[in-house]
């Protein structure tokens, strides 16, 4: 089981989030080019070589859709922002 620490999750989280906002453009790039792109961005954000290595064969796998991983990333955010608002008013989420 992979375990990483909270600055860790932040550099996979922002890897993500970025993989999402390019995940139209990439799904039409060739192999070596969205595999440029990947290794750009586990670069920027110093992302550790076994989260990496991770990634990489779940992509390989197909278990990754950047679209979808962002689209539930929007949405955690929404449900969050909302939970947020409602303990700021007072009343229970939901």
């Amino acid at each position: 089981n992979l375990q990483i620490d909270q600055q860790e999750a932040e550099r996979v989280t922002n890897f993500v989030r970025d993989m999402a906002l390019l995940s139209r453009d990439y799904y039409s790039l060739g192999q070596q080019e969205r595999d440029a792109v990947r290794q750009d961005l586990t670069r920027r954000y110093g992302i550790s070589e076994t989260s990496r290595v991770a990634i990489e064969q779940l992509e390989a796998q197909g278990k990754v859709n950047w679209e979808q991983m962002g689209a539930n990333m929007l949405a955690g955010a929404v449900i969050g922002g909302s939970q947020v608002a409602a303990a700021y008013a007072g009343k229970p989420p939901g």
